[in-house]
């Protein structure tokens, strides 16, 4: 497949990761780079929640529904704001600036999707690892059923399908990307969310802790595409595409938060209180976007947000008694926030669930520490990077110097301590304190790649701070001259930076994708180009009522996902039945035949679907799939060759017994 015939998914993907929330952020009364920011995040969250109420009234998710809600959400906030009237004014306009932001955006996406883009290969390539299946077949699910709903969607994963939540703001929007492939709607969207959703919302939090600097969001924007932990780890190895959008709309959260806490000083640029009915419901709507994609982006801006909370509330609390009602009503409200926050986590059956993994031992504390400071993650694992991106502690370092310079954005200092305190817990875990990270299953992977969410701020602030260090050594001399002098050194310091880091590390970034891409006959291959090709033609080879059965650790998941024919496992891990475990498990029984063939009678089976050389063949769930793996000669099955693909092959099921 041409990159060139995947420009109408790209189109798909911008129009609807934008429109309905540039259209809703409008009808808010946000403005400029504000609006622009904020649009990922509230189109995810209209789509998102749209897609639940269009189940409920029984109208099928799809481009009329996303514009049917569209409008209806445009429609109730602009009546909320006739209602309230002058109480809820237009953003007032703030930094980053508009026209610098669009420069960061044009020098900005390229170096980041173009190691993106080498790395796939082909975009109707899909990722070769665990939890692919499920989330092509789950938009398969939602095309097929007009369903959409996150209380719905954990049906995917189960057989017979039991219809239960799992968060679908991201399944959802690559549903109506799609075009003639769910895997290049899939990548093509990993794209725009790494290229330009990602460097927005870097955008807009580095503007607002410098709002001196005209070039702070283009170096936040370049520097944010510098990392190999996010998104390139977690959308490659992990292939965690609905936890990359969360993660990647938190930072537009955060400058939100920013904005919001810093309106009692109204010094400070963008902090007039008139717009805090704008900001805040524009935070409100973000934070939904993030929830829908994934509950644990919501904690992740808890964790990351904290440190500025807790400061704004002191700030209050100190002057609690000469404080309106409504002020003293927030300082009250937070401390008990916190603590239902808590109790409901503590008693939620979903966070204990996820609570639950277990992680090995992988490397000792201060090492954990230094590899995501220099952002050589997991170097010990055959998914991490071992090379030691010194240059990028050094900016970390410059970047927490420049918030005690300039006094603003030294929480972020704290929320970085958290997520290496975090992280380490992570790669070398302590059973007392597994909760703190249970959330977000104890994955090295999710939380490494939430400590880049407070270094990739950092880095920028550090080399802006270069300028600023410049700005107020020349202050005597004229504003002008040192603004002009401060610019000049920021752009020269991020022109240096950028290619004497081999253009931000692209080769680095390019072979994540590269190891998870390119590479299916590797070790974490799951299926080949041959193997690819032949899914395709039974699409036709096939009869409408088929039902194919195979091991999750072939290709066979991927039928139902590419070409629409149920199958019986269509995820490695999930819940099945009586009859779909007894044929994953004794298949080959002879002595229990008659049980056998009436488990396939039952289940609907119509072919089977093998291959010699599987996925990850000494991971231990093979076990639970064991029967399906072996020598077709060897089942009490009559077998009829339909199609083969390299080391695949996939026969009818002529008789039983």
């Amino acid at each position: 497949m041409s990159w060139w015939s995947v420009l109408d998914e790209l189109g798909w993907a911008l129009l609807f990761l934008f429109g309905p929330g540039l259209a809703v952020g409008a009808a808010l009364g946000l403005r400029r780079v504000w609006l622009l920011a904020v649009a990922p995040a509230a189109s995810v969250a209209v789509l998102g929640a749209g897609a639940v109420l269009l189940d409920l009234v029984g109208m099928p998710w799809g481009r009329l529904g996303a514009l049917v809600v569209t409008v209806v959400a445009v429609v109730c906030v602009l009546g909320l704001r006739r209602l309230l009237g002058s109480r809820w004014p237009t953003d007032a306009a703030s930094p980053p600036s508009t026209l610098w932001t669009l420069v960061g955006l044009v020098v900005s996406a390229p170096l980041a999707a173009l190691p993106i883009k080498r790395g796939m290969i082909d975009p109707g390539m899909p990722a070769q690892t665990w939890d692919t299946p499920f989330h092509v077949n789950a938009v398969r699910w939602i095309l097929e059923t007009g369903d959409g709903s996150t209380l719905h969607l954990g049906a995917v994963s189960s057989n017979p399908q039991v219809e239960r939540f799992y968060p679908a703001g991201w399944h959802d929007l690559v549903a109506l990307v799609v075009g003639d492939s769910i895997p290049a709607a899939v990548n093509v969207t990993a794209i725009v969310v790494a290229a330009v959703v990602w460097p927005l919302g870097l955008a807009c939090l580095v503007g607002a802790v410098v709002p001196t600097s005209r070039l702070a969001p283009v170096v936040a924007m370049c520097l944010g595409g510098a990392f190999i932990a996010f998104p390139a780890r977690i959308q490659s190895v992990g292939t965690l595409w609905p936890n990359a959008l969360a993660f990647a709309l938190v930072p537009v959260a955060l400058a939100l938060t920013v904005r919001l806490t810093g309106m009692r000083r109204a010094a400070l640029p963008g902090a007039d209180p008139g717009s805090r009915p704008a900001v805040l419901t524009g935070l409100v709507a973000v934070l939904g976007g993030v929830t829908v994609c994934h509950p644990n982006g919501l904690l992740a801006y808890v964790v990351l947000s904290a440190p500025l909370w807790a400061a704004a509330w002191w700030r209050a609390a100190r002057g609690y008694r000469e404080a309106s009602r409504a002020v003293r009503s927030v300082v009250v409200g937070i401390p008990v926030a916190v603590v239902v926050l808590a109790v409901v986590l503590l008693f939620s059956p979903l966070v204990r669930s996820v609570s639950s993994y277990r992680r090995e031992h992988l490397e000792g504390r201060l090492d954990a520490v230094l590899s995501v400071v220099t952002d050589s993650q997991q170097g010990a694992m055959l998914y991490g990077n071992t090379d030691r991106a010194w240059w990028l502690l050094g900016l970390v370092v410059l970047g927490i110097l420049t918030t005690f310079l300039l006094r603003r954005g030294r929480w972020l200092t704290v929320s970085l301590l958290i997520v290496l305190g975090m992280y380490t817990l992570t790669v070398a875990p302590l059973p007392a304190l597994q909760w703190v990270v249970g959330p977000w299953y104890s994955d090295p992977l999710r939380i490494g790649a939430l400590c880049v969410v407070v270094m990739a701020p950092l880095t920028a602030l550090g080399l802006v701070g270069a300028g600023e260090a410049v700005r107020r050594a020349l202050d005597g001399r004229g504003a002008g001259r040192a603004a002009v002098a401060a610019e000049v050194v920021t752009a020269v310091a991020l022109v240096a930076v950028v290619v004497g880091s081999g253009w931000l590390r692209a080769d680095g970034r390019q072979w994540m994708y590269d190891l998870y891409y390119a590479d299916p006959e590797g070790r974490w291959g799951m299926v080949t180009q041959d193997e690819l090709d032949m899914i395709d033609r039974l699409e036709d080879e096939l009869p409408d009522d088929a039902v194919v059965l195979g091991s999750p650790f072939t290709g066979a998941p991927f039928v139902y996902g590419l070409t629409g024919h149920d199958v019986v496992f269509p995820h490695i891990s999930g819940s099945w039945g009586p009859d779909e475990l007894l044929l994953a498990t004794e298949l080959d029984s002879r002595s229990d035949v008659d049980d056998v063939c009436a488990a396939l009678e039952r289940t609907g089976v119509t072919h089977l679907y093998t291959d010699s050389r599987p996925y990850w063949p000494e991971n231990e769930n093979q076990v639970r799939y064991e029967a399906l793996l072996d020598d077709p000669e060897d089942l009490p099955l009559g077998l009829e060759l339909v199609d083969e693909g390299g080391s695949a092959r996939v026969y009818a099921i002529t008789s039983c017994g």
